[in-house]
């Protein structure tokens, strides 16, 4: 016991003090490699995003599309968009939604299955992965079906027309349209309100019923024909035909 207690008296020798240097330096080094080896946490390496609408454009008059996107960015592969793409739709037609990262990196992908039509006359099936362009920042996804018929993905905040559209074509597709086939064969491709086949003959009827109103009639269906067709001459043999009794 005496001796225990002179012990603990004296004071530590240069031997000593060395001992205990290296054995701070030991418990810190181990300290500092298990610190590295750490894995972050999921916190950190959460990845953040934006939700994006995917919205479709057809720069084709001829050629109409069905689609769906399958979105390959997540594991369980969900179907986020799809449906019919009618001959210059130029937007709009918005399906919800999916996650877009906030800063892009590699390997973003999508499948794209499509079937192209002229008119209901189906052309062929198709299907391609694609992967999404790089962006400064997220904004809507874009498929596009370009005059080829073949399809690319763009992120944009605008749609085409917009200076900062960032597509191969910066037009809207009926200005493209125009701009390549004329106004005729691209105003006919556009959706029809005025049914020509209902139509047919109803100014010879209306002639016949001798009424102002029916004659009315006859000259309004006549403006929506030529505003719709921008061809006279088809909105006059329609119209002033014969009808059906």
């Amino acid at each position: 016991m005496t001796r225990i207690a002179a012990n603990r008296g004296r004071c530590p020798t240069a031997a000593t003090r060395g001992s205990v240097v290296r054995l701070l330096g030991m418990s810190l080094c181990s300290a500092l490699i298990l610190t590295a080896c750490k894995p972050p946490s999921s916190e950190s390496t959460k990845e953040t995003g934006t939700p994006a609408y995917v919205d479709v454009i057809n720069y084709n008059h001829d050629h109409n599309f069905g689609y769906s996107v399958v979105d390959r960015t997540v594991s369980d592969g969900q179907t986020i968009s799809g449906g019919a793409v009618w001959p210059l739709a130029s937007g709009g037609s918005v399906n919800c939604c999916i996650q877009l990262p906030d800063a892009w990196r590699p390997g973003l992908k999508l499948l794209l299955t499509w079937d192209d039509y002229i008119k209901h006359d189906l052309q062929g099936h198709f299907e391609r992965e694609l992967e999404i362009p790089a962006y400064q920042s997220p904004g809507n996804l874009y498929v596009v079906f370009g005059p080829d018929r073949q399809p690319e993905l763009i992120v944009s905040r605008v749609e085409p027309g917009h200076p900062d559209w960032p597509g191969k074509i910066r037009q809207t597709p009926w200005e493209y349209c125009v701009a390549q086939h004329g106004r005729k064969p691209c105003k006919a491709a556009l959706p029809k309100r005025f049914d020509s086949v209902s139509a047919k003959g109803f100014c010879t009827w209306a002639q016949e019923q001798k009424s102002p109103e029916a004659l009315t009639n006859c000259s309004a269906s006549m403006y929506l024909c030529v505003n719709e067709y921008e061809d006279e001459a088809f909105c006059k043999k329609t119209l002033w035909g014969a009808y059906a009794k």
